[in-house]
């Protein structure tokens, strides 16, 4: 257990310190990001409305304050940057944590 435990703080560790280096990158504050991340939640959710009441990626992004190009960092971020770290991953939570497992 204690194993496991010590690869869990390692990779927190990586995680947080590949966040901070793509804030810096991107030049996002933490507020930038979180609008970012509701803004991709947004999205998934609007995924599972009826065509009718869904609202384009562009309206969403206007309502956020931020551009396509941000949620496609956000993406490539994910994908690619923590594709060595998969325990966590950068996305929106209800509960206000800023990230999931």
């Amino acid at each position: 257990m204690f194993t496991t435990l010590w690869n869990w703080r390692a990779a927190l560790k990586l995680f947080n310190n590949a966040v901070t280096k793509f804030k810096e990158e991107n030049k996002y504050s933490d507020k930038k990001l979180d609008l970012i991340l509701e803004a991709e939640y947004e999205i998934f959710k609007n995924n599972s409305k009826p065509i009718e009441e869904r609202l384009s990626e562009d309206e969403i992004c206007k309502k956020y304050g931020i551009v396509k190009l941000d949620l496609d960092a956000l993406n490539k971020f994910n994908l690619e940057t923590l594709k060595n770290i998969p325990t966590f991953r950068l996305g929106h939570s209800s509960n206000g944590n800023g990230f999931h497992v």
